[in-house]
């Protein structure tokens, strides 16, 4: 039986892989992310003040300016207010492997049919397409639909702060495109003749002219879903004003983007408390990494079919060896517990000295308890069970330079 697009077992396998080792790169990032705050920040305000000074004047000076602009902003609410709390629950799995389908089942297919879309959105209402040199040829070349990079989709998910990190079904905008206007009345009509059209249905719109990025940038980013598709893939369409888009072009500052975006989202994991030391009921992420490594190998034990035995012992080894952990920690507990009932009697008859030393060793053991329970990624590595981020990240990225799926039409994805 042929693979459907052209996959094979073998290129899933490795693509799962890499997947799954960028995944665990991703969890180091976070969890030492809390230490490096200041840094960060310093980033974000460094490589935002460029984009933001020009934005801010082309908007308000241009595009605000505009006879129609209110107008739009009336139609966007108006849209707003229909499609809110519309369901856009992509049909896959919250996991690496729904990535991979994600891509292999919903993007690829839908590709060509969201191309056509944008393309008689384009002529139908006086848009047009950017444009990029293309440095082989050296011609100007339209940019129409694409597919988002396969790294950065997983990057997105596993910086997406709260319960739904790692969640591949919030990833809506693989399939995207971006159409250019000149004013907002021809803006206006690009949204309305892609609301209405037959084949299509829009199902989320951010008007971003109405609340602008920290950094400045204002669009209108609308998510639609293809009526009949089976897969319910959402794409994504961002609907820009011409002036802000040359600003953008003029600004050469990709690189200056990328860094600022990515220190703007690991920011936003830590402002929206994703990553906090214990959560309200007390669970530490020790013990949410062990419930959910004994979902997965629950999982794939029940699985139909042929059993990934590599995936089960390496889960298995895993599971025991946190359970170790855990061991580890309820026996430093239970030191704890004595020292402070040594440091109880010690101030009850006022002996000093000893109350000095027995609150240092209490404050010792209180923090590698807490260690314990916060750094189970760190206790692994001690036990050779995983490499460390170094390791993984060195492996990650050569992984992914070496992955090849041409079949499946991914070049531009990977």
């Amino acid at each position: 039986m042929q693979e459907p697009h052209g996959l094979t077992p073998a290129q899933r396998r490795e693509l799962r892989t890499a997947l799954e080792k960028g995944s665990e790169m991703y969890e180091s990032l976070i969890l030492g992310a809390p230490h490096h705050r200041a840094e960060l920040e310093k980033i974000k305000k460094e490589k935002m003040i460029g984009f933001q000074e020009i934005y801010a004047a082309v908007f308000k000076n241009k595009v605000k300016a505009d006879p129609n602009f209110d107008k739009f902003l009336q139609v966007c609410d108006k849209i707003s207010k229909q499609v809110q709390g519309q369901n856009i629950d992509q049909k896959c799995k919250n996991d690496v492997d729904g990535l991979i389908a994600l891509y292999e089942e919903g993007a690829v297919p839908l590709l060509d049919d969201f191309t056509k879309l944008l393309e008689k959105t384009v002529e139908k209402t006086n848009g047009k397409f950017a444009e990029k040199m293309n440095e082989q040829t050296g011609k100007t070349e339209s940019l129409k639909a694409s597919l988002k990079k396969l790294p950065r989709a997983l990057e997105k998910i596993m910086l997406e702060p709260g319960p739904t990190k790692g969640n591949a079904r919030i990833c809506r905008d693989i399939v995207r495109g971006m159409i250019v206007y000149e004013d907002m009345h021809s803006l206006s009509n690009g949204l309305e003749f892609i609301r209405h059209h037959p084949e299509w249905e829009l199902v989320r719109i951010k008007n971003r002219f109405l609340s602008p990025t920290d950094d400045g940038w204002a669009d209108c980013v609308i998510n639609i879903v293809k009526k009949n598709d089976p897969t319910c893939h959402v794409a994504e369409i961002q609907l820009v004003h011409d002036l802000l888009y040359n600003a953008r072009s003029g600004l050469n500052g990709h690189r200056d983007y990328h860094q600022y975006r990515c220190a703007n989202e690991i920011l936003d994991v830590l402002d929206k408390g994703s990553i906090h030391t214990n959560n309200a009921g007390g669970t530490t992420k020790t013990d949410t990494l062990l419930a959910d490594l004994q979902k997965k190998f629950n999982e794939a034990l029940s699985t139909r079919g042929k059993k990934d035995t590599n995936l089960l012992k390496q889960l298995k080894t895993k599971i025991q060896s946190l359970e170790e952990l855990q061991i580890e920690i309820t026996s430093r507990k239970t030191q704890m517990e004595k020292l402070e009932s040594d440091l109880m009697m010690a101030i009850n008859v006022q002996d000093f000295d000893k109350i000095d030393n027995l609150q240092e060793e209490v404050d010792t053991i209180k923090f590698e308890i807490e260690k314990l329970e916060n750094s189970p990624q760190q206790w692994l590595v001690s036990k050779g069970i995983i490499k460390s981020p170094k390791e993984r990240l060195a492996e990650y990225e050569a992984r992914m330079k070496g992955i090849n799926v041409v079949k499946l039409d991914l070049n531009e994805a990977i």
